[in-house]
């Protein structure tokens, strides 16, 4: 009775050969879509990966993981290599990396907000910042591009001159605490 069972639900060896097969192909192929959230992507991703569980394929964690991350939009590329880079990767569940990159979805958004303005987050207006100050948006996108990237806190100290540097400075501690 299992055995007529098994025919009639799982198929054939060959059927389920097939099955696997394509399977594999759709694992290897899965990436984000352009208008897809990360929501969206883990759910398809789990969805998958519970149908390959169904037909006993069976893969590592880190693979598993390393195939999430490398599947995510370019966008995401930070947060990515910072969690590639974690030495217990391999033994993180799916969901705890989601729910890192779900973590740091906030910082991708400040991010795209730096990105979108282009170039005017990078430039100082030294004529204008003398005589009326830095507006609140310039400062905001300035703070916004000093959390994701660390290191330009030097860049906008010596492209200020000392006068908003120290306007900078204590704009940016004044908000830490």
């Amino acid at each position: 009775l299992w055995n007529q069972l098994g025919l009639v639900y799982g198929g054939d060896k060959s059927q389920q050969s097939s099955k696997v097969t394509q399977l594999l192909s759709e694992f290897k192929s899965f990436s984000q879509k352009n208008d897809e959230t990360i929501d969206s992507v883990f759910e398809r991703y789990s969805m998958l990966l519970t149908r390959m569980d169904a037909a006993q394929v069976s893969l590592s964690q880190h693979i598993i993981n390393i195939s999430f991350l490398n599947s995510i939009k370019k966008e995401w590329l930070m947060i990515v290599v910072m969690l590639k880079n974690r030495e217990d990767l391999k033994d993180l569940p799916l969901t705890q990396v989601f729910g890192i990159l779900k973590g740091n979805e906030q910082s991708m958004i400040s991010e795209s907000d730096v990105a979108t303005a282009g170039s005017l987050a990078l430039v100082a207006k030294s004529e204008s910042d003398d005589e009326e100050g830095s507006s609140d948006e310039d400062q905001r996108k300035v703070k916004a591009f000093v959390a994701v990237n660390p290191g330009a806190k030097k860049f906008f100290k010596k492209k200020f001159n000392n006068n908003n540097s120290r306007k900078f400075n204590n704009n940016n501690t004044s908000s830490q605490s």
